[in-house]
């Protein structure tokens, strides 16, 4: 999935920029600054009833988002049921998502009003200039690291070691990412074609630690020889829920959090650190069609829907709202990443060499 994206945006830079002199190129934005002006010197009350009343003017709000369909849904819904705006949802992998967006700015047709998605994609959409900055009336209430230049983590994705508990017993479970290397794992583990950014900051951490990079890269690849490699979490945790395989790296809580609640087989506390934190969030697209819309979705999401976003089992970043503020944590340097993503690409390509492809959705 990193790969498509790089691909995307290699394709688009071997055209020339993604906008023209005649559109808007992030940062400001026309109609994003007139919803600012409007709302002016207003307290928090009266700016959100001006952004609802402008955005009930507006109409609806067109949302692209990386969230799992029902995820969508339920997000889109609370906030129609809200603000009586509704929402026409655009769903994508944060790759899609990201070439999506960026072919429409280098049309001159800007049809979306939110990008919410992947740190790494948002980051790469700030880049290229196609989001308008905003402050969320929220933004104290989140941690300093959660606010980016223009756009706000709304959520966090952590990437943790899961495993199936009918197979694996409570003595069995691994304590630590290498216990993964034994050779008693070999076939037992599902990983993810796309996870570069989750194995750059692994190696990093052991680095961090002591390891010299040739040791801690011979200890990411004794793991990924155990592993078969397949294209999707949400698959990756479906395999692992029926006993397909034992254990998988690199899975998403909320998602095993999601299945245990649902009765499937799976854990991952007591957690095997460190786990691998990624930032998402939503930020506006420069020349949005509904700027009022998209601000309040902006303003909602950051701040009060915080609330729907915890409600719903995905890790929120408001501070009074943040879980697992025990667990360790080794958060993804999405700068460092991107500046390095084809490089870690390659090396994560032979990572799944290693271990070669597991089951086909």
């Amino acid at each position: 999935m990193l790969g498509a994206l790089v691909c995307a945006l290699a394709l688009i830079a071997g055209c020339g920029s993604p906008t023209s002199p005649d559109e808007p190129t992030g940062g400001v934005d026309p109609g994003v600054a007139e919803v600012r002006t409007a709302i002016s010197g207003l307290s928090a009350a009266e700016r959100q009833r001006v952004l609802i009343r402008m955005a009930q003017s507006e109409g609806e709000l067109d949302l692209y988002t990386s969230l799992e369909s029902d995820l969508a849904a339920a997000i889109a819904d609370a906030f129609e049921k809200r603000f009586g705006v509704s929402v026409k949802l655009f769903r994508a992998t944060s790759e899609d998502l990201a070439a999506r967006v960026l072919e429409e700015a280098r049309a001159g047709r800007v049809n979306g009003d939110v990008a919410e998605a992947s740190g790494l994609a948002m980051q790469l959409l700030s880049d290229e200039g196609v989001l308008a900055a905003w402050d969320s009336v929220g933004s104290d209430r989140l941690p300093r690291a959660a606010r980016f230049g223009d756009w706000t983590t709304a959520r966090t994705n952590r990437y943790v070691l899961g495993w199936n508990t009918d197979r694996v017993s409570p003595s069995e479970r691994p304590r630590t990412w290498d216990d993964l290397a034994d050779p008693r794992w070999r076939g037992k583990v599902v990983m993810e074609v796309s996870d570069a950014d989750f194995a750059r900051t692994l190696i990093e951490h052991w680095m961090a630690e002591g390891a010299s990079r040739e040791e801690a890269e011979s200890r990411f690849a004794a793991i990924a020889s155990n592993a078969r490699f397949v294209d999707g979490h949400t698959f990756q945790i479906e395999l692992l829920a029926v006993g397909e395989f034992d254990a998988a790296v690199a899975a998403y809580a909320y998602l095993i959090d999601g299945a245990a609640r649902e009765g499937a087989p799976v854990a991952w506390r007591p957690a095997v650190g460190p786990t691998i934190t990624r930032p998402n969030g939503p930020g506006i697209l420069a020349g949005a069609p509904h700027p009022a819309a998209a601000a309040l979705f902006v303003d909602w999401f950051t701040g009060a829907g915080q609330r729907d976003v915890h409600r719903l089992g995905l890790e929120a970043v408001r501070r009074d709202l943040a879980g697992d503020v025990d667990v360790e944590s080794a958060p993804i340097d999405l700068d460092a990443f991107l500046a390095e993503q084809e490089e870690w690409q390659d090396r994560y390509e032979r990572f799944v060499e290693l271990g070669g492809a597991g089951p086909s959705e």
